[in-house]
């Protein structure tokens, strides 16, 4: 399975569309057992646009179809923040982070 992402624009998330996403997300997350790779988490710089992990997308694919759901790159843990899943991070598949520079 691959990364999704939806993107809501401002009228989608005035009218509650993201929500009845995350609430009806939980409810597949709950009765698969909470997996720890499965979240949604939110751009930190867009908040418009919202990832799903691949477990995520294994468990409720049809669910973030109906949303529009479309394949796309891993983004960095650095780059977003989780919405809903587990706090933990070390079983979810990122983009690997740029090496940092040496300011020396």
């Amino acid at each position: 399975m691959q990364w999704q992402q939806v993107i809501f624009s401002s009228d989608e998330i005035i009218k509650d569309r993201l929500n009845t996403l995350m609430l009806a997300f939980v409810e597949f997350h709950l009765v698969s057992g909470a997996p720890k790779d499965a979240a949604i988490y939110v751009d930190r710089d867009n908040d418009d646009i919202f990832y799903f992990s691949p477990r995520a997308v294994e468990i409720a694919g049809t669910l973030i179809a109906r949303f529009g759901g479309r394949d796309c790159s891993a983004p960095r843990s650095s780059a977003v923040d989780l919405m809903v899943g587990s706090l933990s991070r070390a079983e979810v598949p990122f983009s690997p982070e740029p090496a940092e520079q040496d300011n020396r």
